[in-house]
């Protein structure tokens, strides 16, 4: 849906260049997925501040689920492509 809008980018946290990319976002504990937008991994959808950390709500083991929804990551990514 979004075209050239958006790039994807994947870092194995276990390599070193992984290590390196963990260390230099702040991340300090195991983590299965971080998603950042232009930058971010914490942008206000529907007025609340959402982090895209973990897997969404529902999806995954309970302990590593964040709070967020696709629906929420959809709602982001609209809004920083403007695809609303």
């Amino acid at each position: 849906n979004y075209g050239n809008s958006i790039a994807l980018f994947w870092h194995d946290f276990e390599s070193e260049e992984g290590a390196r990319f963990k260390a230099k976002m702040g991340i300090r504990r195991h983590v299965p997925l971080v998603l950042w937008i232009d930058g971010k991994s914490t942008l206000q959808v529907n007025g609340r501040p959402t982090t895209f950390s973990g897997f969404p709500a529902g999806a995954g083991p309970s302990s590593f689920q964040g709070k967020w929804k696709i629906a929420d990551l959809k709602k982001a990514l609209d809004r920083q492509t403007n695809n609303h």
